[in-house]
């Protein structure tokens, strides 16, 4: 098994930051890595960022594999820019976004998605759980998503996962926020589990006041076996349940 852990960067990719390469792990355990960056936001916000992972173009999978205890000022866990692709199969993704050494969690505690101006960039999760995840700021209206946060053409697709008590300030989306500065994000969340931490709002986004681009079972979901039964649509930005299909 693979331990990323124990590394410190500058602006990006605490543990690794890689662009213009796929990457596999297996296993493993990416866990102490940390951006240290105090600067205040540049012009486009996007300082410091990804904790344990920065990631652009072209593809990664992850496998059985722990990111835990990293932190950023964005995508404290992991973060995926521009157009490329992350997939995330039974991965626990917790305790990322703790304060460190005055570096102070804005976005996406757990993960951040973020892609480049028309462009669409893909994040896969299955089987894996984002739990104890932590935004502290609440300075911008942009900040926030304890667990997840995903802007722009950001396509996400999560199955049978969790999301347990990740944290972010009142009004900023303990769970997931997503934006779309001019775009269109699209999030489907198939047979996934939250537990909430008291009042904050879940849920947040910038699409008139609501959260963006949750998928119903208009988009026909429920295509994955073996869960391609009845598809189910649930209340409150939960997305879908999809029947177990013998």
């Amino acid at each position: 098994n693979t331990f990323i852990g124990d590394n410190t960067a500058r602006v990006a990719g605490g543990g690794l930051f890689v662009r213009w390469g796929s990457f596999k792990m297996i296993g493993g355990n990416v866990s102490n890595n940390y951006v240290i960056d105090t600067r205040a936001d540049d012009a486009n916000g996007e300082l410091g960022g990804g904790g344990g992972f920065f990631w652009q173009i072209p593809s990664a999978a992850f496998f059985n594999t722990s990111i835990v205890n990293n932190t950023a000022q964005r995508g404290s866990g992991l973060y995926l820019a521009d157009d490329g692709g992350i997939a995330l199969d039974n991965v626990l993704i917790e305790k990322n976004g703790l304060t460190m050494n005055g570096t102070v969690s804005k976005a996406g505690g757990g993960v951040r998605v973020k892609c480049s101006i028309n462009k669409q960039c893909n994040l896969t999760i299955l089987s894996s759980m984002l739990r104890f995840n932590v935004v502290s700021a609440s300075t911008r209206s942009n900040y926030g998503g304890g667990g997840l946060h995903l802007s722009r053409n950001a396509y996400v697709v999560v199955r049978e996962s969790q999301f347990i008590r990740n944290v972010a300030p009142q009004g900023r989306a303990s769970q997931i926020r997503s934006e779309a500065n001019g775009e269109t994000p699209k999030i489907s969340l198939i047979n996934v589990n939250f537990v909430n931490v008291g009042n904050v709002p879940p849920f947040t986004g910038s699409c008139g006041g609501d959260y963006c681009g949750t998928q119903t079972c208009a988009s026909n979901p429920c295509t994955v076996f073996p869960f391609t039964g009845r598809c189910t649509n649930r209340s409150q930005n939960l997305g879908v349940f999809c029947d177990y299909d013998e």
